[in-house]
């Protein structure tokens, strides 16, 4: 429970709300081949270290990104792993082996192993991650509801290379159930639930209370979940009306930055023509 915790206040600290709505208007970039949402934006930036603009890679085909040679020396994709593509070739060999052929390409949900995490394939958490990492432009759309090899590469340099910063933000993702961009109460039952179906979860528990846990069945571990949360609520929330003020200042910032961008491009152009 204390790691949980330590997760929630970690997550929260990315934007959550103890009144969480998604909101109209702003479903974030729209893409080929990728729902649209809120929650979309911030996937890619801590996948590829991108938003709407697509990386060179995520225009190869699913069948060729087992083999095919990163275009961008930069692509964090590849550059995370201390490995290097030496790592990267030996994971694209290993996910390249469990996929299935009629699948042209992409990998199911039991390619997650290859993640190391000990994830078993259909528990809530795997579904999860399995879900966040899927945010890679696949043009002509529509995708199938799986992983590309680049995307899990990417969440597999995240999780193995990523900085502080992005692990925090990965964990946000995963908190934020219903892509709404913000972490509400019914987000944390959902991920508490998740945390506490992990064998990891018990690790530090004493043999009373390992017995005790294993009595609880559903209703009782979401009962425990939706108690975690109201308590992390209560601690790290903030309101509504500070999200939204928060934002308007953010809004008015990039206004003045474009309208000053703006400006100074116009006397650029006056000095232009007054030398002509």
């Amino acid at each position: 429970i204390s790691t949980t915790s330590q997760a929630l206040s970690a997550a929260m600290g990315s934007g959550a709300s103890r009144n969480a709505k998604a909101k109209k208007g702003n479903n974030g970039p729209s893409l080929p081949g990728v729902t649209p949402g809120p929650s979309l934006a911030r996937r890619r930036k801590v996948l590829f270290r991108c938003g709407a603009e697509p990386r060179k890679f995520e225009s190869v085909g699913a069948r060729e990104q087992y083999s095919a040679v990163p275009q961008e020396p930069d692509d964090p994709v590849f550059s995370r792993l201390q490995g290097g593509m030496a790592e990267v070739n030996d994971l694209r060999r290993r996910c390249e082996a469990v996929q299935y052929w009629h699948d042209e390409g992409y990998l199911g949900e039991h390619a997650m192993e290859m993640l190391g995490l000990g994830l078993m394939p259909g528990t809530s958490l795997c579904r999860r991650l399995f879900r966040v990492a899927q945010s890679q432009q696949i043009n002509p759309g529509p995708r199938r509801p799986q992983l590309t090899c680049y995307e899990l590469l990417a969440l597999y340099s995240v999780l193995r290379g990523g900085t502080h910063e992005e692990l925090l933000e990965l964990l946000f993702c995963v908190f934020d159930a219903d892509g709404d961009d913000k972490v509400g109460k019914e987000d944390l039952v959902s991920a508490i639930d998740a945390f506490l179906q992990l064998q990891e979860a018990t690790a530090t528990f004493s043999a009373d209370e390992l017995k005790d846990f294993r009595r609880l069945d559903a209703k009782s571990r979401k009962a425990e979940a939706t108690r975690i949360a109201e308590q992390a609520i209560k601690e790290f929330g903030v309101e509504e009306e500070e999200h939204l003020e928060e934002e308007e200042g953010e809004e008015a910032e990039e206004d003045e930055e474009e309208e000053a961008k703006k400006d100074g491009e116009k006397a650029k152009e006056g000095d232009d023509s007054q030398e002509s």
